[in-house]
């Protein structure tokens, strides 16, 4: 659970960030907010192609045409990194934040060898030399369990299996031990055994360093192991916000419910998994109001007609537990069906 006591290390507001394209502006992430507090495991989580590594990369500013940030504003540590020129970007990036791409081997340089990668982030960052770069790699690729780490730090990516590469690209994340860890589906085409090995490895650097994470995934059962908080993204925006907890046992918004029913559970006999029917909507042509609406069971339920009229908001249902919806938030002439009651203390 974050400690919302403290000052949030990232604060977004409002992000947009689109693709101009030939068949039209792709709102790839679309009015996003987040904040990550510091030494926490934030969850990012959705279907492909809802905007997770997109939001990702537009933290790292490395957005490159036909895409742009249009809009909104990403504050680290009191800094808005839209505002920033390349050059102040440069002593952050790789430095204060990291990133874990989603497939190192494509990542790497591959006519680089691992030393001389790992080594280019301490010479640009910590201003080490060569035989001191690669020495500091030596020990990093140590630190993240690679097995016969001198041998391997004079190897090609080529090389290397997908969880060597992945031990790599993490340790090159942990090179300047960072403030902000940004892991993108770290565990992908990986199998069970190294996904095991490759999450406690987040955890234990995460533990030994302090830094905060944001963990992104479509996996929801690495969200329940690794995160204490969780977003749901749909179609480039956030519809639920929650402590992992609470949005496991309570789910409020029928996306995030879709996505929980389709897990199978071990031990539970099902006649068949819950499916979320239709398809995820064509970004370059969203539908008006709530873009989950067309697949929302719900809606039909209650016979809401406001959610293919007008676009819900994000908001708190309860303390710590925000969504965007219709069943749960009020409007000039509808009545929310679902909206949290009031306790005595708030009336009053």
């Amino acid at each position: 659970m974050a400690d919302n006591n403290k000052k949030p290390l990232l604060e977004i507001r409002n992000l947009k960030t689109y693709f101009y394209t030939e068949d039209g502006v792709v709102k790839a992430v679309d009015g996003v907010d987040l904040e990550v507090y510091p030494g926490e495991v934030l969850g990012l989580v959705g279907e492909s192609g809802c905007g997770k590594s997109v939001t990702s990369l537009a933290i790292m500013r490395l957005i490159s045409k036909p895409g742009k940030i249009v809009d909104g504003e990403i504050i680290f540590d009191g800094r808005d990194l839209v505002k920033l020129g390349e050059p102040e970007l440069m002593k952050i990036r790789g430095n204060r934040i990291s990133m874990i791409f989603q497939q190192p081997q494509s990542a790497l340089n591959p006519v680089f060898r691992v030393a001389d990668q790992i080594g280019e982030v301490l010479e640009v960052h910590q201003s080490l030399g060569k035989r001191a770069g690669d020495a500091r790699a030596i020990e990093l690729l140590k630190l993240v369990g690679m097995p016969d780490a001198e041998s391997r730090a004079k190897s090609f990516p080529h090389e290397l299996s997908g969880g060597q590469a992945q031990r790599v690209m993490i340790a090159m994340g942990l090179a300047c031990v960072p403030d902000m860890l940004i892991a993108d589906e770290p565990t992908t085409a990986l199998d069970v055994t190294i996904q095991a090995q490759i999450l406690n490895l987040i955890r234990d650097m995460r533990e030994k360093f302090g830094s905060s994470v944001i963990l992104i995934t479509h996996d929801l059962g690495v969200i329940a192991e690794m995160a204490e908080r969780v977003a749901v993204m749909y179609a480039g925006e956030i519809v639920e916000q929650a402590d992992v907890i609470p949005l496991f046992q309570k789910p409020i918004h029928p996306y995030t419910k879709g996505l929980i029913g389709s897990i199978p559970v071990l031990g539970r006999v099902r006649d068949q998994l819950d499916v979320i029917p239709g398809s995820v909507p064509n970004l370059v042509n969203l539908p008006p109001g709530c873009r989950f609406a067309p697949r929302c069971q719900a809606r039909k339920e209650y016979n809401l007609s406001i959610c293919t009229e007008k676009r819900p908001a994000l908001h708190d249902f309860e303390p710590g537990h925000k969504v965007r919806c219709w069943l749960y938030q009020d409007d000039e002439q509808h009545v929310a069906p679902l909206k949290a009651k009031k306790t005595a203390k708030e009336k009053k």
